[in-house]
């Protein structure tokens, strides 16, 4: 019974992640794309599929470096409209956080080291935040930030930077 419902489960909902050559690109995506990070370095270009039991969504997905070689990742819709982008902040790269950000963390909580930052861009508004990720042995702890180092309530976070936590979140 248990393998039965497992394969049912799995049939609901599937997520495929196919790298593209730009030429298979949709033109618009790719215009929306230059125009919103026209200095970036394209590293890869991906179509990201969800297909849930009653529909499909795509989206193509963008894999850059900035000019200050933070590594991105920016989200589009088939017609071109942006969702969402995200810049990671790992490793040594966490020292390239914005001032206000390592200054909020080092004030509060300063027993928390930062591990990791994500700075989150709405492709609708031009909106952003920062995802920042600290720990202290086994215990992490995920904090949201303005540029001005204002803790930002969850309740008050952008649907679409909810949805990128997870690539495999569907967006419509």
């Amino acid at each position: 019974i248990f393998i039965l419902i497992t394969f049912s489960l799995q049939a609901q909902y599937a997520y495929n992640v196919d790298k593209l050559a730009i030429t298979s690109v949709p033109e618009i995506v790719v215009t929306a794309f230059n125009e919103d990070f026209p200095k970036a370095k394209v590293v890869r270009w991906e179509l990201h599929t969800s297909q849930g039991e009653n529909n499909t969504i795509s989206k193509y997905v963008c894999i850059f470096d900035s000019p200050g070689k933070i590594r991105h990742r920016a989200r589009y819709k088939e017609n071109g409209a942006g969702i969402s982008a995200t810049g990671y902040f790992w490793f040594k790269a966490v020292k390239k956080l914005p001032a206000p950000i390592k200054k909020y963390c080092k004030t509060n909580h300063k027993e928390f080291k930062i591990w990791a930052g994500e700075k989150e861009i709405s492709l609708k508004n031009d909106q952003h935040a920062y995802r920042i990720k600290r720990r202290k042995d086994t215990s992490k702890i995920t904090i949201w930030l303005n540029d001005a180092g204002k803790m930002i309530e969850v309740k008050d976070l952008k649907k679409e930077w909810k949805l990128s936590e997870t690539e495999k979140s569907p967006l419509k």
